[in-house]
């Protein structure tokens, strides 16, 4: 005979609701047609991230490059393969309606598929982010190998056997849950008719949960202590410990996850917050793998994208220096005030003629000539050096004995200040 299912009793982690519960979602006390349909916009692009650095991971391993192929690259490829199923699953319950709605808009027919996907989802994450742990304290080991003392090699395996227990254990428990091992969605189908017993696995699912971000905790600290006493440059640790520090944000979705996962116990209305509970699962999942594959993009961009990085850098850095050069220059032409002194020996004008000689006379004819006075020598001008110019007289007018006619000779100093770009210098001989 089978057993009748009973109000607030749980099947598994998940709270049958009582019948006066079920008639009052049929009133307007509760809001109905609210849906959230963007779980695929949100689990789909977090994949393809987490698929794409692991692509390049195995890539690197597999051509030689940042360390052979090991146990921790293997194990990443069936925890993605068991993430690709997770984010059909979640896909798939978003877009029939079970997932995307409250329990109140869900068909009751539609019970059964609500709770198988639940079931499968749990089942997937445990073995999935098992493998990834794992995967993390072996690549852990792998950093450290002949190079660390016995005790650290130690606590990495000490570490990987826990997480497999735990796992393990839950794994079973979640097997045995309900017997036969269908009853843990089929007794949502009224027309299930075969004899069924179902434990309730609130507690048990806590403290999974727990242990979850205890394990993730244990990973992150680890790498911390184990990398500080190493013989390697500070800049390279602390790269390595901010790379490492990303697992932070694991934690904190593994917190969020293990509390909705609490609530989903106590509360009715499982889809809504199931809802929340697939969100920080997609998010804790995708960043696990992530996160593990931080460390090989440093050997990827030595490998194809240094030589491009540099050139552009180098072609950056040469336009800014040229820029810099052409606003100097045009500074220095427009600022720059270049003081040239001319020292330039002066007379001053003579205003006499001196006095006429007559020429002999001759039979033809006679002739008076007369002399002018002789333009005085073009000064000319020669540069002593790059600051200053100096005009010197070539020569000195003669002179005359004539004492009503005087050559006043006077020297003088003038100083000439010349301002402007250098191109606008012209030579004082040419003025």
């Amino acid at each position: 005979m089978s057993k009748q299912l009973l109000g607030k009793e749980a099947i598994g982690n998940v709270i049958v609701p009582p019948p006066e519960t079920l008639i009052a979602w049929q009133t307007d006390a509760y809001p109905h047609g609210i849906t959230r349909t963007w779980m695929p916009a949100y689990c789909i692009p977090l994949l393809v991230f987490s698929t794409i650095l692991l692509a390049i991971r195995l890539t690197l391993r597999l051509r030689q490059r940042g360390g052979g192929f090991g146990l921790d690259d293997a194990l990443l490829l069936p925890s993605w393969m068991l993430l690709v199923a997770f984010t059909g699953v979640v896909c798939w319950s978003s877009e029939n309606g079970t997932l995307s709605r409250h329990m109140w808009d869900v068909n009751p027919l539609d019970y059964p598929t609500v709770a198988l996907s639940a079931w499968l989802g749990q089942f997937i994450f445990l073995i999935g982010t098992c493998l990834v742990r794992i995967s993390v304290l072996l690549f852990y080991r792998r950093m450290v190998k002949g190079t660390f003392k016995r005790r650290w090699k130690w606590s990495v395996w000490v570490a990987i056997g826990f997480t497999v227990a735990w796992t393990l254990g839950f794994c079973i428990m979640l097997l045995a849950t309900c017997t036969p091992v269908e009853a843990s969605w089929k007794v949502f189908d009224p027309t299930y008719t075969e004899d069924w017993t179902c434990a309730d696995t609130r507690p048990s699912n806590t403290a999974a949960g727990v242990l979850a971000v205890v394990s993730d905790c244990y990973s992150l600290f680890l790498p911390w202590s184990m990398i500080w006493p190493l013989d390697m440059p500070k800049r390279q640790k602390f790269a390595l410990n901010i790379i490492f520090s990303f697992g932070i944000i694991v934690i904190v979705a593994a917190g969020f996850r293990t509390a909705h996962s609490i609530k989903l116990g106590t509360d009715t209305d499982s889809t809504w917050v199931g809802f929340w509970v697939y969100f920080w699962t997609a998010l804790e999942w995708n960043l696990a793998i992530i996160c593990n594959c931080l460390p090989s993009l440093r050997a990827f961009f030595r490998a194809y994208l240094k030589d491009t990085v540099d050139k552009a850098l180098n072609s950056l850095s040469s336009r800014s220096k040229y820029r810099d050069t052409n606003k100097s220059t045009l500074a220095s032409q427009q600022n720059i005030e270049l003081q040239h002194t001319i020292t330039i020996e002066t007379e001053k004008p003579y205003h006499h003629r001196r006095p006429s000689t007559k020429a002999k006379e001759s039979d033809s004819d006679t002739e008076s000539t007369e002399r002018l006075d002789p333009v005085p020598p073009i000064p000319r001008a020669h540069a002593r050096d790059s600051q200053q110019t100096f005009l010197d007289m070539q020569e000195s007018p003669p002179e005359f004995s004539d004492s009503h006619a005087p050559w006043d000779r006077s020297r003088s100093n003038v100083d000439i200040i010349v301002t402007g770009p250098e191109e606008a210098r012209k030579p004082y001989g040419q003025v």
